[in-house]
């Protein structure tokens, strides 16, 4: 039988980070989640990353995700998404990759295996471009995370699949925006006001 878990109610947070609404503002913020989630709990939650006009803000699932909890989360995703008015998003995972056979990538370190690596990816969207990156986990002999290596997906890779195309391809109407509002009220996820005021920071 299925496994079913209360969801507990969410809280999402809005943050005044100006840079982010470049796209390497908005993956250099999506890296430092990454980093420091790696080195606090040893491991990526599946995490989505927006900027909206009241802020950047994240959203995530905290524990390993069955297939039930990624159906869910991209859902979520979009809802927020409209609900906030968002003009870009980031979605990380982490992730092991397999290389296929003769397939070299110039960013990868030639001491590292060239089998299956252990990464963490950002697919990267807004209603301009859409972009994939992945950066090799990298860690020390007894299996500690260290660092984020540098990017090495090819340029002009992008994703496909559950996470991917999760921006509405307009501006949304303000009906789809309260719409999308009682959604994610329904779902246990509430939008907070700003965390605080751009004046006062």
């Amino acid at each position: 039988m299925a496994r079913k878990e209360n969801r507990k109610p969410r809280t999402v947070v809005f943050h005044h980070e100006p840079e982010a609404r470049t796209i390497e503002g908005l993956v250099g913020n999506a890296m430092g989640f990454a980093d420091y989630w790696l080195r606090m709990e040893g491991e990526v939650p599946l995490t989505l990353v927006g900027v909206c006009p009241r802020g950047l803000f994240t959203h995530n699932v905290e524990h390993v995700p069955t297939e039930e909890d990624k159906e869910q989360f991209a859902l979520e995703s979009r809802l927020l998404l409209v609900a906030t008015e968002a003009e870009a998003c980031a979605v990380i995972t982490e992730a092991w990759m397999t290389l296929l056979p003769g397939i070299k990538l110039p960013a990868l370190r030639s001491s590292e295996p060239s089998g299956n690596i252990e990464v963490v990816t950002v697919a990267y969207e807004s209603r301009a471009e859409r972009t994939f990156l992945f950066f090799p986990i990298e860690r020390t002999a007894l299996g500690v995370y260290a660092a984020l290596g540098e990017n090495a997906a090819p340029e002009g890779m992008t994703a496909e699949g559950r996470f991917s195309n999760l921006l509405p391809p307009k501006p949304p109407t303000a009906p789809q925006i309260h719409s999308a509002e009682l959604a994610l009220a329904k779902a246990g996820v509430r939008i907070a006001k700003l965390e605080s005021d751009p004046k006062e920071n």
